[in-house]
C-alpha cells in the first residue's frame, strides 16, 4: 500500500502577479516604478534597505510630520501596499523607491478580480 506524504510549506504562496518592474538604483538615488492599467495591489521587495513613497518623490528620512514621508522597507522583506487613489481621488501612477545603498527593488502587481 503506498504512502502519500504532505510537504510542510512554512512560507506564503502568492498568487501569480500579472506585471512586474525592477530598478536597480545606486545610493541615495531616487527613481519611479510605473504602476501599470488596473493594478490595484503592488507586493514590494528590495536587495537592501529602502523607501518608497505613492504620492511623490521618495526620500531619505527626516523630520516630516505632513503625512508626506516615505515608508521604510528593510532589506529581504515583503510589503504588501493596496494601490486605490488618495481620499482625495488622486490615483497612483507611479510608485518612488529610493535606497539607502545601492539595491534593485522589484514590484509584483496584482489585479483585484
Amino acid at each position: 500500500m503506498a504512502v502519500s506524504s504532505f510537504i510542510s510549506i512554512n512560507y506564503p504562496i502568492y498568487p501569480r502577479p500579472e506585471y512586474v518592474n525592477a530598478v536597480a538604483m545606486a545610493t541615495a538615488t531616487a527613481e519611479n516604478i510605473p504602476v501599470p492599467a488596473g493594478a490595484t495591489h503592488v507586493l514590494i521587495s528590495g536587495s537592501g534597505n529602502f523607501l518608497v513613497n505613492f504620492f511623490g518623490t521618495a526620500s531619505s528620512p527626516g523630520d516630516t510630520t505632513d503625512g508626506t514621508a516615505s515608508f521604510y522597507c528593510a532589506t529581504q522583506k515583503e510589503y504588501w501596499f493596496s494601490l486605490e487613489p488618495r481620499t482625495d481621488g488622486t490615483p497612483i501612477a507611479n510608485i518612488s523607491v529610493i535606497p539607502v545603498t545601492s539595491a534593485t527593488v522589484t514590484a509584483a502587481f496584482y489585479k483585484k478580480n
